[in-house]
């Protein structure tokens, strides 16, 4: 038993050498080296979106834009990877990116649904005790 567990971290070392902790055991979200650009170009285009499709008073646009804002400053900062991750709080920047880019497919739904046309007083609220 020990045998195994001491032969599992020296592969485990060796299979994971040269690639940063963040990346480490993610299942479902493959290593791209270029991930911090694609997630900065991603930010960018969804800001863009944001601008075009929504109103300015949609409560919606407001809270994505300040997210996004926040977490482009990041990206575009001098910050390692690591440290960007952590205050994203987010897995991986892969996950961030995948997240960024379901964030954008969102903005043109609501877009497209004109979520924030539309009567009040035709929706009902049930409050469930």
């Amino acid at each position: 038993m020990l045998r195994t567990r001491v032969l599992y971290k020296q592969l485990h070392g060796w299979f994971l050498e040269g690639v940063p902790v963040y990346h480490q055991r993610l299942p479902g979200y493959e290593y791209d080296d270029e991930a911090r650009e694609k997630l900065k170009t991603t930010y960018q285009a969804t800001l863009t979106d944001l601008e075009k499709l929504l109103p300015k008073a949609s409560v919606y646009r407001q809270n994505v834009e300040k997210i996004t804002k926040f977490r482009l400053g990041l990206v575009e900062s001098a910050l390692g990877d690591d440290e960007i991750v952590k205050k994203i709080q987010d897995g991986s920047l892969e996950e961030v990116l995948h997240h960024a880019e379901e964030e954008q497919k969102l903005v043109k739904d609501f877009a497209t649904a004109k979520a924030w046309d539309g009567d009040s007083s035709k929706v009902k609220i049930q409050l469930i005790d």
